[in-house]
């Protein structure tokens, strides 16, 4: 019996043995820009790495578990990304990069066995890749921009990003809706394709809420009260509101105001939301623009 109990737990050691060597390390880019790496552990039945939205790591025998929304990067093939892949996969909110070069648009789900990478595509359907496949899992775009120091080029062929009306690769283009632009929540900044110069009187009319946390209730253009950070655009304003800039300039508040703001510089009139990360933000806001008197 001492034998067989013996073999019985060299057997289990052998098997955590294994689960252990297959588990990747990776590096985790804060949206803060402070860097941690080790092996991303794993737990419970599925073998999830994330838990109640807890990414975690392992590193000399502790383990760190970094809240999901502090962290803009999942480096796992290491090096600097290519600028090509910079500007596909900061065009969108969330976007998976493999070591083939392709890039997809979606939302990440978790991380399983520390080697598996479960992914929701853009038409909802889940789909695994190996780890040794991924390079980089972009949670926060935004984050990453900063991170990166993203000097966008060109915008990729296929991809939202706009070209030539002035704005940076990694904006949405605005759609319409009857004579409103539309603005995406799960989107950092729209560019709405209305050329404004300094000086100009611009008058919003916005209606419609989105949503900037699961289980929470939506929000209008005015934002969530009482809820600011350092890491929003615009710090002092509430999570959530709808927020301007013209080209890549310092943003400005819109929110609920009906009065005309002014334009500070000229350029390319853009839309966007205070929010630091777009990954569980759903729902859009419909924005009417006049630019002194004239409905654009």
């Amino acid at each position: 019996m001492k034998l067989q109990r013996f073999a019985v737990a060299a057997a289990l050691i052998a098997c955590a043995g294994i689960a252990v060597s297959a588990a990747t390390n990776a590096t985790f880019i804060m949206t803060n820009g402070q860097r941690v790496s080790g092996e991303l552990v794993f737990h419970g039945g599925q073998g999830n790495n994330m838990i109640d939205n807890q990414l975690n790591l392992g590193n000399a025998g502790k383990e760190q578990s970094y809240p999901m929304d502090q962290v803009a990067v999942i480096d796992v093939a290491g090096g600097n990304p290519s600028q090509d892949e910079l500007n596909k996969a900061l065009s969108s909110s969330q976007a998976m990069a493999l070591r083939d070069g392709t890039v997809q648009s979606g939302q990440f789900v978790n991380i399983q066995n520390g080697n598996t990478l479960i992914w929701r595509n853009d038409s909802g359907q889940e789909q695994r890749y190996g780890l040794d496949t991924v390079a980089r899992v972009y949670l926060n775009t935004q984050s990453a921009r900063q991170a990166y120091n993203f000097n966008p080029t060109s915008a990729p062929s296929g991809s939202q990003a706009v070209g030539t009306s002035g704005a940076t690769a990694g904006v949405a283009r605005a759609r319409r809706s009857g004579n409103a632009y539309v603005v995406q929540g799960n989107q950092p900044w729209t560019d709405t394709g209305i050329q404004v110069n300094a000086g100009d009187q611009v008058t919003f009319r916005v209606t419609g809420r989105i949503g900037t946390m699961q289980g929470q209730p939506t929000v209008g253009p005015e934002g969530k009260t009482g809820e600011t950070s350092d890491k929003y655009p615009m710090p002092s304003m509430q999570a959530g509101a709808l927020i301007g800039r013209v080209g890549t300039g310092a943003p400005f508040s819109i929110g609920t105001q009906q009065t005309p703001i002014q334009m500070q510089s000229g350029g390319t009139l853009q839309l966007g939301i205070n929010d630091d990360f777009f990954g569980d933000n759903t729902g859009t806001f419909s924005v009417t623009i006049q630019v002194n008197g004239r409905s654009k």
